[in-house]
C-alpha cells in the first residue's frame, strides 16, 4: 500500500492533537481520548485495505504484513523505552528507578495493557508522580496484540462462504457484549473490548469498497466530515 491517503492522513493529525490536549489540558479537553478510539478505527480500515484486497491470504502475505508493521513501529517504540529508562536512571531519584523499571518490561514484552490498578489512579501516578512512566504504552500494545489476531480473523472470514458480508458485524457485536460483561478495568484495556473499534474500521472499507466508483469521492467526504462533527462534539 504505497500511495497514502490524505483523508485518513488528516484523522490521524486529529487524533493525535485530541490525545495531546487531553493529558495537557484534561480540564478544557475532557473527552480528548476519543482520539485512541480514532486510532483503532483507523487501524483496522488500513489492515483491511491490505488484506481484503489481496486474493489470496497465504503465509507470504501474513509474513509481509507482519514484517512491514514490526518494521514501522517496533523500533522508533524500543527507542523511546530505552530514552525513558536512561532518562530515569541519570535524572529522577533511586525511588522511581523500581516501578518504572518494572513497568518498562511489560511495555518490551507488549503487555502494557494488563493492569491491576484503577484506571484514574494509573494515569494520576504517571503525570504526577512520575511512578509509571510507561503507562501510555497502553494503547500501542493493545493495537500489537491486534495484530496477532489479524491472521486467525481474516482466514476465518476467508473460509466462511454464506456469511462472509456479516462476519465482521459478528465479531463487533461479540467484543461488545465482552466489553459491556466485563470490570471497568478490562473494558478499557483488554484488547477483545477494542475489536469492535478495529471491527467498525474493516466494515467502514467493506462498505466503501461495496458502493460504485461514481460515489467513493462522497464516501469519502462524508466519512471525514462526520468523524470530525464527532471530534469537535466530544472537546466541546
Amino acid at each position: 500500500m504505497s500511495e497514502k491517503r490524505q483523508d485518513i492522513q488528516g484523522l490521524r493529525g486529529w487524533a493525535i492533537i485530541m490525545v495531546v490536549l487531553f493529558h495537557f489540558f484534561p480540564k478544557y479537553f475532557p473527552n480528548g481520548y476519543v482520539g485512541v478510539d480514532v486510532f483503532f478505527v483507523i487501524s483496522g480500515f488500513l489492515i483491511a485495505m491490505v488484506l481484503l484486497k489481496n486474493d489470496q491470504l497465504n503465509l507470504s502475505v501474513i509474513g509481509m504484513f507482519y514484517y512491514k508493521r514490526i518494521k514501522r513501529i517496533l523500533p522508533l517504540y524500543y527507542l523511546v523505552i530505552v530514552s525513558i529508562l536512561l532518562a530515569i536512571l541519570l535524572l529522577l531519584p533511586p525511588y522511581y528507578e523500581e516501578a518504572n523499571v518494572k513497568s518498562s518490561w511489560r511495555a518490551i514484552i507488549l503487555i502494557s495493557n494488563f493492569k491491576k490498578k484503577n484506571i484514574d489512579q494509573d494515569y494520576k501516578d504517571m503525570l504526577i508522580g512520575a511512578e509509571d512512566l510507561f503507562t501510555h504504552t497502553w494503547s500501542l500494545c493493545v493495537e500489537m496484540q491486534w495484530y496477532l489476531l489479524v491472521p486467525i480473523i481474516f482466514v476465518a472470514q476467508r473460509l466462511l462462504t454464506t456469511w462472509q458480508k456479516t462476519y465482521f458485524t459478528g465479531i463487533a457485536l461479540c467484543s461488545i457484549g465482552f466489553y459491556l460483561y466485563e470490570d471497568e478495568m478490562l473494558s478499557f484495556y483488554s484488547v477483545f473490548a477494542r475489536i469492535w473499534q478495529f471491527s467498525c474500521g474493516v466494515i467502514a472499507f467493506m462498505a466503501q469498497e461495496n458502493v460504485r466508483i461514481r460515489w467513493v469521492t462522497f464516501f469519502k467526504h462524508v466519512f471525514f466530515d462526520g468523524v470530525c462533527i464527532v471530534v469537535f462534539d466530544q472537546l466541546m
